[in-house]
């Protein structure tokens, strides 16, 4: 009846077990004896599982243990059939394929059973076993998935490891958070050696791709620096002090994107910039932070003046409700468009060439658009007139609720497709809320382009005309078709939705 918490210990519940097994071997061998069929076959088996004895049933739970994958109906969408709120049918599942798949606290795959994949969250049985790719995987990376909650403390996912396992995880996040545990015991707060090591770990974190680790260790370094720098006096420890606290907010601000926590990473920038002005990589964040536009809340509008109405859009639906939208009309004008190829153009003779060395996961041939100002007056022109009023008629009653006062822009620029360079960009997700495509010249000028949506199947592209604009969450993997003849000009713009208005 379980009189008190030693009942649960560890030591009871073992003794419980030995005395269970016995118990337990005479039923399954009874199991086995009713329902084999007579005959010889039958005979030999019996007389070989009562050789084994129970330790081999002892065995075998274990290895059944250790390589059985945990599964649960989680993800069923009608409640009747097992969905949200209702009790989930759950049990272990072997798969020979499966047992196979190391653990990483850092999965790269994540296990499905029946159809959830391709139905949509649908819970249908447990018809098969998938793997879904939780990122982008280089051909033969290894797939692994995660034994436990990654969710879960450091020590709590060793122990459960150990436990069921039998193995200590070496992964990059166990190394990481181990790492840092061992700085905190080595050092004390505040020193010099244990400010660099927590550096040190707060950079592999964010390279390693470990977001959450990089903000709780950035943050650390942050308040332990906070304290140490006050007892400083000498100019060079002063300035290398402030060197070390400027790239931790601009690292901390970084992690923060990465995890979509957009306001408090454009907070730690123009922050970081204010504190520490001469750090030339904050000053950079900041200043993009405050260059685009942000409209003013609803009830600052001057009285009497008539909202414009938005552009009519053509809605094309993505999985779990998501939305692309195609403005009907152009939201740039002919001439804005024209405008802003020939600043580029010209913008780029007087540099040496477009750029290709902003974005590095996915590269493209491109020109900020705060980098020519007057393109980027007419781009802020356009985001208060049109761009901004289209997303919220269109987007307004979506997961997003956007309003044109919560929308910021995290970068906007101008991409260059060329049939003789970059023709085209490879499927990817984007960093923001909400995305936009603003196509600068005539279809008639090139062949091929457009974005492509895997939601919309092989062939599933849109191609806007002159000045219109293509809208989707940035979570849908997209890509740029390939440009066969002539040059495509687009605006690329990625966007957040703020929790509140100015």
């Amino acid at each position: 009846e379980g009189e008190g918490e030693e009942a649960h210990s560890p030591e009871a519940l073992e003794a419980e077990a030995r005395l269970l097994l016995p118990h337990c071997w005479r039923l399954l061998l009874g199991c086995f004896e009713g329902r084999l069929p007579e005959g010889a076959p039958s005979r030999r088996v019996l007389r070989l599982l009562r050789s084994y004895g129970e330790g081999w049933l002892g065995s075998l739970v274990a290895a059944l243990e250790r390589n059985a994958l945990p599964a649960s109906g989680a993800g069923c969408a009608d409640p009747a059939t097992g969905g949200a709120g209702a009790v989930l049918p759950e049990g272990v599942v072997l798969s020979a394929a499966g047992s196979m798949l190391n653990h990483s606290c850092v999965p790269s795959c994540a296990v499905v059973f029946g159809d959830e994949a391709a139905k949509g969250g649908e819970w249908t049985g447990w018809g098969r076993v998938s793997l879904l790719a939780l990122r982008d995987l280089a051909p033969e990376s290894e797939l692994t998935i995660s034994y436990v909650d990654t969710s879960l403390p450091l020590a709590a996912r060793t122990a459960a490891l150990r436990a069921m396992h039998g193995f200590v995880c070496r992964c990059e996040k166990c190394e990481v958070q181990r790492g840092v545990a061992r700085v905190r015991k080595m050092h004390p707060a505040g020193s010099d050696e244990r400010l660099e090591a927590l550096r040190a770990f707060g950079l592999r974190a964010l390279e390693e791709g470990l977001y959450e680790d990089a903000v709780a260790i950035h943050r650390r370094l942050l308040r332990e620096a906070a304290l140490a720098d006050e007892e400083l006096s000498k100019p060079a420890e002063i300035w290398r002090a402030r060197r070390r606290r400027g790239d931790a907010l601009l690292r901390l601000g970084g992690a923060l994107q990465r995890l979509h926590r957009f306001d408090e990473a454009r907070a730690a920038w123009l922050g970081g910039s204010e504190a520490l002005p001469e750090h030339a990589e904050l000053r950079r964040e900041a200043a993009a932070a405050r260059a685009y536009h942000i409209a003013p809340p609803p009830h600052a509008s001057p009285p009497g003046k008539r909202k414009r109405p938005a552009a009519e859009a053509r809605i094309l639906a993505a999985g779990g409700g998501r939305r692309i939208a195609l403005s009907l009309q152009p939201l740039l004008s002919p001439a804005v468009c024209d405008r802003v190829v020939e600043l580029c153009e010209a913008s780029a003779a007087k540099a040496g060439g477009w750029s290709t060395l902003r974005h590095t996961s996915v590269p493209t041939t491109d020109m900020e658009v705060r980098g020519v100002d007057e393109v980027l007056t007419l781009f802020n022109e356009c985001c208060a007139s049109s761009l901004f009023p289209f997303l919220e008629a269109t987007y307004a009653e979506s997961r997003l609720k956007v309003s044109a006062s919560r929308l910021r822009v995290w970068d906007a620029f101008v991409v260059r497709y060329d049939a003789a360079a970059q023709r085209s960009l490879p499927t990817h997700q984007d960093d923001s809320h909400l995305s936009l495509t603003i196509a600068l010249n005539e279809t008639g000028e090139y062949d091929g382009g457009g974005t492509s949506f895997e939601d919309l199947g092989g062939e599933g592209f849109v191609r806007p005309e002159k000045g219109c604009v293509v809208a989707f969450p940035g979570e849908l993997r997209h890509g740029g078709r390939a440009v066969t003849r002539g040059v495509r000009y687009i605006i690329a713009v990625f966007l957040w939705v703020a929790e509140e208005s100015p």
